[in-house]
């Protein structure tokens, strides 16, 4: 029966770094997982702190907003797939958030000349103009909460 030294790839290199003391490892391991974790709960305030001040102010969605400054950091418009591509999320998700922003007239859908089964989707001039004051109120005083 082959050792566990066979199950290691030929390309690995064992090294004596090799932690035998768990304990020892973990703890010097904390204080990199105590700033991981106070890192990810500072962001998860800022971004509920976002969403709030958005919807109180704008009765705006995070996903909503996120999609329109993407459309305005590109004039010429964005296909669906590229919108889901940037923001992470499914096509599925996509769909759905252009169809209200559509509905609201603050982005056209206009076909893709080079590809029948794509979209192009652009801001209207509301929508530029919304995006951008959505964008500064984000940029602007809004945000004082994060300079306490």
């Amino acid at each position: 029966m082959p050792g566990r030294d066979d199950a290691l790839p030929t390309d690995a290199v064992q090294t004596d770094a090799v932690p035998t003391d768990y304990e020892s490892s973990a703890a010097a391991d904390k204080p990199n997982l105590r700033l991981w974790l106070r890192l990810l709960t500072c962001a998860n305030m800022i971004e509920t702190e976002v969403r709030s001040r958005l919807r109180a102010e704008y009765d705006v969605t995070l996903p909503r907003f996120d999609l329109m400054a993407q459309l305005e950091k590109s004039p010429d418009g964005l296909t669906m797939s590229e919108l889901s591509r940037r923001l992470m999320v499914s096509n599925g998700n996509i769909t759905g958030i252009v169809d209200r922003l559509v509905a609201e007239k603050l982005i056209t859908r206009t076909p893709n000349p080079n590809d029948r089964r794509a979209q192009f989707v652009r801001l209207t001039r509301g929508g530029t103009n919304r995006s951008w004051k959505w964008r500064r109120f984000i940029n602007g005083g809004s945000m004082i909460c994060l300079r306490a």
